[in-house]
């Protein structure tokens, strides 16, 4: 006889497995390039206007890290805010709230110069 146990499905947001399986793909190349075995850590910077979830990717990316040489790869992410130059008076200042007034003469917007980052920031292998 067999019993059926219910079982957990695990729905993902297709644009954090795609970020994943990226970032698990250049962890490979990089185990192969300097001839490691393993991936014990891997630094990720995350920008505030990044459609990426922390948790989700970190979920994502311990799903599809199983049986490769990332499994049990810890991912360290910091989150940057967004940060934007006035397009007026060219004070670099953060964003809070989704509001772009500059703090400086309240013009609105300008150049965003951080917070769209998703990048490998430092990869520890062995």
């Amino acid at each position: 006889m067999t019993i059926l146990r219910p079982v957990a499905i695990m729905f993902f947001d297709m644009h954090e497995l795609t970020m994943a399986q990226a970032i698990l793909d250049e962890a490979q190349q990089q185990v192969e390039a300097h001839r490691a075995h393993k991936v014990l850590a891997i630094r990720l910077q995350v920008g505030e206007l990044s459609t990426a979830m922390p948790e989700a990717l970190t979920f994502s990316f311990e799903v599809i890290s199983k049986n490769t040489c990332a499994q049990d790869a810890r991912l360290d992410i910091t989150r940057v805010p967004w940060r934007i130059r006035c397009s007026s008076c060219q004070k670099e200042y953060r964003v809070h709230d989704r509001l772009a007034l500059c703090p400086e003469c309240n013009s609105a917007g300008g150049e965003t110069i951080a917070g769209k980052e998703l990048m490998i920031t430092e990869m520890e292998i062995e």
